[in-house]
């Protein structure tokens, strides 16, 4: 198990990490639609230490959650990151576009040989797919969900 003190980048991630993304093959557009009630192990999203362009959700009046309008905007939560141990995320998405980074966390630390040690976990939706991919030191792995019904209904959908 690896502790980390990492960020953890919630709707998009910083250009710095574009490359990455990249290579990855994660979606670098950032997602467009409302979070809310983000939790991580149980425990409910802590105020982000830094926001990059998200705004309060609304329909009307404003509601409780996070609204990512795209081109880049992300806030960072800092926060204590375990790789390898049980990890519980849930959140609700009512997103306006089927492809979008929804959630990224990684340790790209360089080996003694340039080889980029890729420690990460990805949460993005991919034409209307929502994906997990991850990779906690023992090798990458993905797994996929394919909802029944479109998750750009206007609706919140709750994302386990």
């Amino acid at each position: 198990m690896q502790h980390f003190l990492l960020p953890v980048y919630l709707g998009s991630a910083p250009e710095s990490l574009q490359k990455e993304l990249k290579s990855k093959a994660l979606p670098k557009q950032s997602v467009s639609g409302c979070v809310r009630n983000f939790k991580m192990n149980g425990a409910p999203m802590s105020n982000p230490s830094a926001n990059n362009g998200a705004g309060p959700c609304f329909e009307g009046q404003t509601q409780r959650g996070v609204y990512f309008a795209g081109n880049g905007a992300h806030v960072i939560i800092n926060d204590s990151f375990i790789f390898g141990s049980d990890l519980e995320l849930l959140f609700n998405i009512r997103p306006r576009s089927l492809t979008g980074l929804l959630l990224h966390v990684s340790d790209s630390t360089r080996t003694s040989y340039g080889n980029t040690m890729g420690h990460f976990l990805s949460i993005y939706m991919l034409r209307g797919e929502v994906v997990a991919q991850v990779n906690n030191g023992r090798g990458e792995y993905m797994t996929s969900v394919k909802p029944k019904t479109s998750l750009c209904d206007g609706m919140f959908h709750k994302i386990s």
